[in-house]
């Protein structure tokens, strides 16, 4: 009795253990095909949708397009900026006529797209229908040069800006966030093409002056960009301080730079420091119309 005990309670045992055995195996096996499946899911989609961000390149700028997106007769596909710049496609030479490609559009509307601006480093996936307010605002766009109003046409990244005014324009270096520039108001035009680079704070900024006339009347222009976008230049301000010496007087105007990126306003820009040139002549040293001077006083602060 004792023996036939022992041999029913080892086999219980073993089959309980069995048991045991295969419930914690079939959710470890169920977990790995789940795993599997997974995978297998995402990279169909990653192959899917690179299959689609394809088809929606545009052929002649090689940019994603987004609605309207059009096509020839014959189905070559165009972005709408292309399409508005051709006649005729460049596929199959045949007239444009303005048809839509509906099915595309739609297409497009469900994808998260990279930014223009990736290889530049944005490492953002925007979806389709906000990816042309998302590349106008990126702040990895590439810069105009800051002597774009003197015909320069030169585009690229910070760095690339930098080394290009230092290689192929006129520049005063700068690295401090407080120091004085004179200008000869009699060669004023000489200093027009002259920027100084003003590398301070962590960042860098631009000053430029100029003359104008206003009234018929010769004035003196004095603004300062900043390298970066707007939000980011608001974050400073920078003060200008002239005084006249035999006059015991002085003047000081405060304002904020503008980013590069924008266009500058001179009409409704009240962050330019603007003076006529009889009164500079007041304020210049030493006080004499032979060799006149405008000494200036910069300071770049950042905003509390």
């Amino acid at each position: 009795m004792e023996k036939g005990s022992t041999s029913n309670n080892r086999s219980q045992s073993s089959s309980s253990m069995e048991t045991d055995a295969d419930s914690e195996w079939i959710p470890y096996f169920h977990k790995r095909r789940r795993i599997r499946e997974e995978a297998c899911k995402r990279s169909m989609e990653a192959s899917l949708n690179e299959a689609l961000k394809e088809q929606l390149t545009c052929s002649i700028c090689l940019n994603y397009m987004t609605s309207p997106i059009f096509q020839c007769i014959n189905g070559h596909t165009l972005c709408s900026h292309c399409n508005s710049a051709l006649n005729k496609c460049p596929t199959c030479r045949e007239t444009l006529v303005g048809a839509r490609t509906r099915a595309l559009e739609k297409i497009a509307t469900s994808l998260s797209l990279p930014c223009m601006y990736a290889r530049n480093g944005c490492n953002e996936k925007i979806p389709n229908f906000f990816i042309e307010e998302h590349e106008s605002q990126c702040k990895f766009r590439p810069y105009k040069c800051v002597h774009a109003v003197l015909g320069c046409d030169f585009v690229g990244d910070s760095d690339s800006l930098l080394e290009h005014i230092r290689e192929d324009h006129d520049h005063i270096m700068i690295n401090d966030h407080f120091f004085t520039l004179r200008y000869p108001l009699d060669k004023l035009e000489e200093y027009s093409g002259t920027v100084p680079v003003v590398k301070t704070l962590g960042n860098h900024f631009f000053i430029h002056v100029g003359e104008f006339y206003k009234e018929g009347e010769r004035h003196v222009r004095i603004y300062m960009d900043f390298l970066g976008d707007e939000d980011e230049a608001n974050n400073y301000s920078y003060e200008i301080k002239t005084r006249s010496q035999k006059r015991n007087s002085f003047h000081v105007f405060g304002g904020t730079p503008q980013s590069v990126r924008q266009k500058r306003d001179f009409k409704e820009n009240f962050d330019v420091f603007e003076i006529s040139l009889k009164k500079a002549l007041w304020y210049s040293k030493p006080y004499k119309y032979d060799d006149p001077e405008l000494t200036l006083k910069f300071r770049i602060y950042e905003n509390n």
